[in-house]
């Protein structure tokens, strides 16, 4: 985990070398930011092999917060001698609005976890975003999960900036976060809400969700269910 006041160059959720013909292999690390300075890049996993396989799929990296500006963050990469070998599976958490990073590279799922702010944010200022890139993201086929922080409250229609320029939305599809290939990694999510949520591009390349046909979650309805089973008695 990234927190506190430390700065950081590179940060690895697992890095792994081999000479001549050994594979270099990893799968299934997590990097979570919460605070801190990154100034260089970081990886869900590095691998890389002289002449072996090198893979690095299906790694999360989770962004909650620090100072990223100069940060490049990737799912993974993997090298075999010095061709870059294509990832898979990779997914990347944003749960904080305004995170501010160079790039983001080598993802096929994502998932944002919408706070109060982020909503309040996009009400006055249709370009206030929870992820800010200085290179827009490409999301060619790219499979997005959004769900709302711990007891958020939302109006019809409303909405949220997600990523403030995007690429390629080819083939981009909304998805449930229970169907994540990684599962979620960086804490709990909301099931006291529920809602319809589509996706749009604007005209100015920003990926946004809006909400409509607000209802209560599972988790809300258990609660009334338990309450009105308490008064029966």
């Amino acid at each position: 985990m990234v927190a506190g006041g430390k700065t950081y160059y590179n940060v690895y959720g697992a890095y792994v070398t081999t000479m001549d013909t050994f594979n270099a292999r990893t799968q299934g690390n997590t990097v979570i930011v919460e605070g801190g300075t990154v100034k260089g890049e970081i990886y869900g996993a590095y691998a890389k092999s002289k002449t072996g396989e090198a893979l690095a799929n299906n790694n999360t990296v989770v962004l909650k917060g620090g100072n990223l500006i100069a940060a490049t963050i990737y799912g993974a990469r993997a090298f075999k001698d010095t061709v870059e070998q294509t990832t898979s599976g990779n997914t990347l958490e944003v749960w904080s609005q305004g995170i501010a990073v160079k790039a983001i590279r080598n993802f096929s799922n994502y998932l944002f976890v919408v706070p109060q702010t982020a909503i309040q944010a996009a009400a006055v200022n249709p370009a206030a975003s929870m992820l800010l890139t200085q290179e827009a993201v490409n999301m060619k086929n790219a499979k997005v999960a959004v769900t709302f922080a711990d007891r958020i409250t939302l109006a019809e229609n409303d909405k949220a900036v997600l990523i403030d320029k995007v690429e390629q939305p080819d083939g981009m599809t909304l998805i449930n976060p229970s169907e994540l290939e990684n599962g979620v990694k960086g804490g709990k999510v909301n099931d006291f809400l529920d809602a319809d949520l589509t996706l749009s591009v604007d005209e100015n390349k920003a990926l946004i969700v809006t909400a409509t046909n607000i209802r209560a979650g599972k988790s809300s309805k258990a609660v009334a269910e338990s309450s009105s089973s308490a008064a029966a008695l």
